[in-house]
């Protein structure tokens, strides 16, 4: 294998795992459905690794919420998040992401709003 590329597939409430080979050719290798049964805009907007490499922080905009996953074996230790508009919340959430250069858990989050632009970052220390 090469290096690991994910894809958020909202519609479908699922992440996509994709190879990247050396010529750079992509090969598709696995799904993880993210709260399947979930209608309307969808879950997985976007995955970001963390700084350690050991989670995977899914964001999931129909649910607000952002999911932890194990690397290793996609198990899902836990989420943080809820539906609104205030600290700690979510509406519309479209972007999840972290610092590979910090040594902290760290989480920074946007959304798309066409009234309003936020950013909001989660510290798990």
């Amino acid at each position: 294998m090469g290096r690991g590329r994910w894809r958020g597939d909202r519609q479908n409430n699922r992440a996509q795992l994709f190879d990247i080979g050396v010529d750079g050719t992509m090969t598709f290798v696995r799904n993880i459905v993210i709260e399947g049964k979930t209608g309307g805009l969808g879950t997985v907007t976007d995955v970001a690794l963390s700084p350690d490499k050991k989670y995977l922080y899914v964001g999931d905009m129909m649910n607000g919420l952002i999911w932890i996953l194990l690397r290793s074996t996609h198990q899902v230790p836990g989420s943080f998040g809820r539906i609104g508009r205030q600290a700690g919340q979510y509406y519309h959430l479209d972007h999840s992401f972290s610092d590979p250069r910090s040594h902290e858990d760290q989480v920074l989050t946007a959304r798309i709003d066409p009234l309003r632009q936020d950013c909001s970052g989660f510290n798990s220390h």
